[in-house]
């Protein structure tokens, strides 16, 4: 199990924490990784049920569909395509998603479509995937949106994908 499992599994045991940001992701193309982050969900969720944590807000990709995405034929399209230039993947991202969601926790799923560098500007526009939502997110607003959602919990059960505003 990666070390970044334990330490979450450790403070979740320990009481001292009463909520999760899941950024587990696997690295470019790492074939190693197998279903690393899926197992490591999977352990992060047991944990937080056993020890009373309800809250977990986690990072995903468009290709983890929500049932409030609009997709036109176009849009529908470039995600199979998106699916078939990296199927192991992105199996991995919706199967982890489908954990989250069979989950009893408080999740969010913030799905992110193509990260960048850029710079924290504060402005995120979270909402359904669309056609025509291809649009970036820095890193940094990526974080921001993250520890906000923390905070204020607007997007319970909910799976925006999140673009710079």
């Amino acid at each position: 199990m990666p070390a970044f499992t334990l330490a979450a599994l450790l403070m979740i045991a320990s009481g001292s924490i009463h909520a999760i940001v899941n950024a587990i992701v696997k690295g470019g193309r790492d074939k190693a990784a197998g279903r690393a982050v899926t197992d490591g969900t999977s352990a992060i969720l047991a944990a937080m049920t056993t020890h009373g944590v309800h809250r977990l807000v986690a990072v995903s990709h468009a290709v983890a569909r929500d049932p409030a995405d609009r997709l036109g034929l176009g849009g529908r399209a470039r995600l199979r395509l998106a699916y078939a230039s990296r199927p192991a993947d992105y199996r991995e991202i919706v199967r982890t998603a489908e954990r989250i969601r069979a989950s009893t926790a408080d999740w969010t799923l913030v799905r992110a479509v193509r990260l960048t560098d850029g710079p924290r500007t504060g402005r995120v526009v979270a909402g359904p995937l669309t056609g025509a939502t291809t649009a970036p997110i820095s890193r940094a607003n990526l974080a921001d949106i993250l520890v906000r959602e923390l905070s204020d919990g607007a997007l319970v059960g909910q799976a925006p994908v999140v673009i710079d505003g």
